[in-house]
């Protein structure tokens, strides 16, 4: 009887152990995820929270304290940044087309109103 009891207790044991690991391995898939979105939130936007907060307290140490002069700071801030992300996301989509473009013209091939000659 006590070796049935010991094999079952064993038994709890490699599951809860492996019930640990399962749930580690979930934890750290689950910063992963979060690290990822972040980045690729960062990627998209071309800016941080950090940055969105160093331009508040730049804004601050400037002088600026009316809702207007905030608003003007925050605003270029924001302009600034989806200037940028428009750019990245441009070159992206530009990049096949330029390359192309660069192709051609090193075999010297002439844009014309008519197409390529």
């Amino acid at each position: 009887m006590q070796k049935k009891a010991d094999a079952y207790f064993d038994l709890l044991g490699w599951r809860q152990k492996k019930a640990d690991e399962a749930y580690k391995t979930w934890q750290a898939t689950t910063v992963e995820i979060e690290n990822s979105n972040q980045a690729l939130t960062d990627f998209y936007t071309n800016t941080t929270a950090s940055a969105v907060a160093d331009a508040i307290v730049q804004g601050f140490q400037d002088g600026k304290a009316s809702a207007a002069d905030f608003a003007d700071t925050f605003n270029g801030f924001m302009t600034s940044a989806l200037d940028s992300a428009l750019k990245d996301s441009l070159l992206v989509d530009l990049r096949p087309w330029y390359d192309q473009f660069k192709a051609d013209m090193a075999k010297h091939v002439r844009l014309t109103t008519m197409g390529l000659s």
